[in-house]
């Protein structure tokens, strides 16, 4: 009624915020796509398999984000072909690259993944082994946090996220210097799609750690 009608807001005229914030935006440049920096996110677009479309930036970063690679010489699997190659000096490399983050940046969370699962199996056996040399490297592994590490392979990597995620491919020279060409699972129909998930699993940096340069 006109009554209950003469204090009605919505008889009020109406102003949309970007008339009412006229000449107080400014402009910036959006580096990130959903949770990764500009740099990640491009890599992750151009390893993703599917159509090509590009990136939408959406949130503002406070960093940008970082890709390294770490070499680990000398790195030999064995030549027996039965087996999943695993060069022993990658693993050492990965453990190496786990106490580094830990040092650098132990507010950063970490997964470490793996192409192959004997690969993580490895990984995860030589770390424990070095915790009993390093307290530093104990006491992070044991603190409360809603994110801890993990160790698995590519193909269990899809429902994780963290800040630091080192990728270790496994893949070597035998002890002849011969090179297999089998890729483990990216030689699958799904390989470049895991390549690409493990990519997008880092909110701020990705470390590849292999053996071949």
């Amino acid at each position: 009624d006109a009554e209950a009608g003469a204090g009605d807001p919505t008889d009020r005229p109406r102003t949309s915020v970007f008339t009412a914030s006229a000449g107080r935006l400014t402009a910036g440049r959006f580096d990130r796509v959903h949770r990764q920096p500009r740099r990640l996110a491009e890599l992750t677009h151009r390893l993703a398999v599917g159509p090509a479309v590009r990136p939408s930036w959406s949130v503002a970063s406070a960093d940008g984000g970082e890709l390294s690679l770490v070499h680990v010489p000398g790195g030999t699997v064995s030549a027996d072909e039965t087996e999943e190659p695993i060069p022993v000096q990658e693993v050492e490399g990965v453990v190496a690259a786990i106490a580094e983050h830990v040092r650098s940046r132990p507010q950063e969370s970490l997964a470490v993944l793996t192409v192959g699962r004997g690969m993580a199996v490895e990984v995860t056996d030589v770390l424990r082994r070095a915790l009993r040399r390093s307290p530093e490297l104990s006491d992070w592994l044991t603190q409360p946090t809603t994110e801890p590490l993990v160790v698995t392979d590519l193909q269990h990597a899809e429902e994780l996220t963290r800040d630091h995620v080192i990728i270790a491919l496994g893949l070597a020279h035998d002890s002849f210097g011969r090179f297999s060409h089998r890729f483990g699972i990216l030689d699958s129909d799904h390989g470049a799609r895991l390549l690409a998930v493990a990519v997008g699993r880092a909110r701020h940096r990705v470390t590849l750690v292999s053996s071949l340069w």
